[in-house]
């Protein structure tokens, strides 16, 4: 698989050259989730892979299906010549709802004014690599594995597993700029930190009676 990606890539790569189009075009290259999940095979994880042999989360906690950082947090590479230098580096956290603003700007495309979007510009983060603000905590939410919801707001982030089912867990909470491995639950010191993320979370739902989320549409 990965011989395959690295060819395709590299035709796509090779193509941009003879149009000339190398110079002006923004390449991301990036994942969709971290590495897969254990399956029944005790040896092997889905799909025949192995990634505890070869550290794939480097010690993140999860696999892919999972809100934790080894399901989420994921490798992304930018080239924009002019614009990226070359082996530099950020470590702002990102996520996928960013790159719809960040393409149309690079592209110089207007968005509408009042257009409303989850993620921020990251243009200016690429190339000067400062730390840009996000007005609003990044969220994720997953139906499948019994309902998951994860929140993160600068160093804080917040997990919730069982959310669709009769007994959920309650409320993680971790300190990412001192435990990236998840390790330390210190939800139980911070309760004031984790309502605050629940409250930011739950302004963004709408309850959907075909898709009903009972710890919340219907609590006990």
């Amino acid at each position: 698989m990965i011989s395959d990606m690295d060819e395709n890539i590299g035709q796509v790569l090779e193509r941009l050259d003879q149009l000339g189009l190398t110079e002006n075009t923004m390449i991301v290259f990036t994942s969709d989730n971290g590495s897969t999940h254990p399956g029944r095979d005790p040896a092997f994880h889905i799909g025949g892979a192995d990634p505890p042999f070869f550290n794939s989360t480097s010690g993140l906690r999860g696999w892919k299906g999972s809100v934790y950082e080894g399901g989420i947090r994921i490798p992304c590479v930018v080239k924009w010549p002019g614009k990226v230098a070359p082996g530099s580096t950020n470590a702002l956290p990102t996520y996928f709802p960013d790159w719809f603003p960040t393409l149309a700007n690079a592209a110089k495309a207007k968005l509408p004014e009042d257009l409303q979007l989850d993620g921020i510009d990251l243009t200016e983060s690429l190339q000067k690599g400062e730390q840009t603000k996000r007005p609003d905590p990044m969220l994720w939410e997953f139906a499948g594995y019994r309902g998951q919801i994860a929140i993160r707001d600068g160093r804080w982030k917040a997990v919730r597993q069982g959310v669709r089912s009769k007994k959920p867990s309650a409320w993680e909470l971790y300190d990412m700029e001192n435990d990236l491995s998840e390790s330390e639950d210190v939800a139980k010191n911070h309760p004031d930190i984790v309502a605050k993320l629940e409250n930011a979370y739950l302004k963004t739902r709408t309850p959907e009676p075909d898709f009903p989320l009972p710890l919340y549409d219907n609590p006990s």
